[in-house]
């Protein structure tokens, strides 16, 4: 009597099993269906044309796109029999890891036992390439995520926030859209000024036989469009002249030597000197210094500095900054190990999370804002992937607190 009530009280919760993969499959079949409609319209349209249409109905094009791909995937199977697969499930068979599965089933036209045994192989053999875990202090600044001028306000990380949580959009749609209206506005000046000529002050900060390379320094007023002021360049940015000819040398004096390379040669000595008086036989810089430019090995200074204690958090931001993204680990590892931990110990608490978050798999990549107000995060997740987030400083930990590490073995 016991068993059959048994029996009995589990009779409900098969029916709300069976009821939820139901309707699952529904969901499915209905989100499969109008990708499909959308895939129809995209090629009515054209891609420019639908790309401006999901822009006037405020939607990323970026994030529909993944659902074309996902119908195109599948243009030739039945929806409504794939669809009881459900939305994951197929999204899991359109990995790049399943390329090969498909392929040897493909191939599979007479079976043999040697095909079989390579199939299998081949199934049991399926999995991402690993990443090998990247020995760096810094974020990926830029590398998937940027702002362009965006980020000159002081206050603009918070106000990104601020917008992203009040106006439900992403930070790259916000900054698609400022970069729409920078495009705005010089297609504005152009039209209301098409042949003013632009006067720039300039100095030079590199020279050589063959070339010079200058700072621009724009002292042009703030434009004002639809309410809001703009400058129209960056006042750090330099450029590259090349000379129609070899730069001329007094015979009777030694080549003119600019501050800029006399600086140069000044850093170089005191870092030479810092790293003479080390010993680093255990552990020697993996970056020679004659690799790096003015630039960089002033920001190595500043490192240096800082693993001795004359330097703060403040000095190093600043010299970092100025680094392009791809070479900030050259930087780094322009010190020798103790150096780095030395001057790791100067980094704020927040950055050693988020270092820490990276290690755990927690996330994947980071972004500070120059503003120091707010950290732009790449999320590892299983599902959907990888997702963004916008998080202040100041809720950066209790934010982490909420993520689970990635489980590898489901992503396979």
């Amino acid at each position: 009597m016991i068993a059959t009530s048994a029996v009995f009280c589990q009779l409900p919760l098969q029916k709300n099993i069976s009821s939820s993969l139901a309707q699952i499959q529904e969901a499915t079949l209905a989100l499969l269906e109008a990708a499909s409609e959308l895939d129809l319209i995209q090629k009515s349209l054209g891609k420019i044309e639908f790309n401006r249409e999901l822009k006037r109905c405020q939607q990323n094009p970026k994030d529909v796109k993944e659902y074309l791909e996902l119908i195109q995937e599948y243009s030739e199977c039945d929806l409504e029999e794939i669809s009881a697969l459900g939305i994951l499930t197929l999204k899991k068979l359109t990995r790049p890891s399943m390329t090969p599965v498909k392929e040897a089933l493909k191939n599979l036209t007479d079976i043999t036992p040697a095909k079989i045994e390579h199939l299998t192989k081949t199934l049991v053999k399926r999995e991402r390439k690993s990443k090998q875990p990247r020995d760096t202090i810094w974020g990926e600044g830029g590398k998937f995520f940027n702002t362009g001028d965006i980020y000159d306000n002081s206050q603009a990380g918070v106000a990104l926030e601020r917008m992203a949580a009040s106006e439900g959009k992403t930070p790259q749609t916000i900054t698609v859209e400022a970069i729409e209206l920078r495009q705005a506005v010089s297609s504005h000046i152009k039209s209301q000024f098409p042949t003013a000529d632009i006067k720039l002050k300039v100095s030079v900060v590199e020279e050589n036989m063959s070339s010079l390379k200058v700072a621009l320094q724009p002292t042009l007023p703030l434009i004002s469009f639809q309410g809001s002021d703009f400058v129209l360049l960056d006042a750090t940015k330099q450029c590259v002249l090349e000379l129609d000819k070899p730069m001329p040398s007094p015979t009777s004096q030694p080549p003119y030597a600019s501050l800029e390379i006399v600086e140069h040669q000044r850093t170089l000595q005191k870092i030479t000197q810092y790293q003479a008086s080390l010993s680093m036989e255990q552990s020697p810089p993996l970056t020679p210094l004659s690799e790096l430019s003015s630039i960089e090995l002033k920001a190595v200074e500043v490192l240096l500095e800082a693993s001795m204690g004359h330097a703060d958090w403040n000095q190093i931001k600043d010299a970092i900054a100025k680094i392009n993204p791809d070479r900030k680990d050259k930087v780094w590892f322009a010190l020798s190990l103790d150096q780095r931990d030395r001057a790791r110990k100067v980094f704020p608490t927040h950055y050693i999370l988020l270092i820490q978050a990276v290690k755990k798999s927690l996330i994947y990549e980071w972004l500070e804002d120059k503003s120091g107000g707010a950290i732009h995060l790449r999320i590892c997740n299983t599902v959907p992937g990888m997702f963004d987030e916008l998080v202040s400083i100041e809720n950066l930990e209790s934010f982490l607190k909420t993520l689970s590490p990635r489980d590898e073995s489901a992503s396979k």
